[in-house]
């Protein structure tokens, strides 16, 4: 199957009401791939994979010559985006199963043209500080879901705008996306 065929599959399931799968989606999905197309990104890190749309997105966007790491720490879901990537023959990803501080800490710096962060919300401004040091100087930090009122969110429009190493801005697009450049 090609990647938008099991994009395809991704958001008809996302959408049947059987199974709740909070995808990005194909209008957000658009814009991020306008940002990693624009901003010429070839290595991506995906944090909070699901089922792997988002990852399969960016992968398109970067080429075969480029590189989508992935971070899912749900066993399930894990394994559902190992199994879609493989069947969208998706050879230029690279899954790992745990928790995204952890993970993050273990990175090495300057690795990532784009971070798209889609995590459990409370943890968003726990791993902030580690996706600003392993994004290379003028990469993007896109978060998604921020213009939710929920004191996490509050949280993290205030600490990405008083973030010394990045300039940020909200983009009101369905529940807002945040994206951050590191300067």
């Amino acid at each position: 199957m090609s990647i938008e065929s099991v994009m395809r599959e991704i958001e008809i399931e996302s959408s049947s009401g059987k199974k709740f799968l909070p995808i990005v989606g194909p209008v957000k999905g658009n814009f991020l791939y306008m940002l990693a197309k624009v901003s010429q990104a070839k290595t991506v890190l995906d944090v909070g994979t699901l089922t792997g749309y988002s990852a399969l997105l960016m992968t398109k966007a970067v080429g075969t010559k480029g590189k989508v790491t992935t971070i899912e720490n749900d066993k399930n879901y894990y394994d559902e985006a190992v199994r879609n990537f493989k069947k969208a023959k998706a050879k230029n990803i690279i899954p790992k199963f745990g928790d995204a501080t952890e993970l993050l800490k273990k990175m090495p710096e300057n690795k990532f043209d784009i971070i798209f962060l889609d995590i459990w919300k409370e943890g968003y401004v726990q791993v902030l500080d580690n996706c600003v040091r392993v994004l290379k100087k003028n990469g993007l930090l896109i978060a998604d879901n921020v213009m939710w009122e929920e004191e996490p969110l509050k949280k993290w429009r205030e600490a990405i705008f008083n973030h010394k190493k990045i300039v940020s801005f909200l983009v009101p697009l369905a529940d807002g996306m945040s994206v951050s450049m590191k300067s």
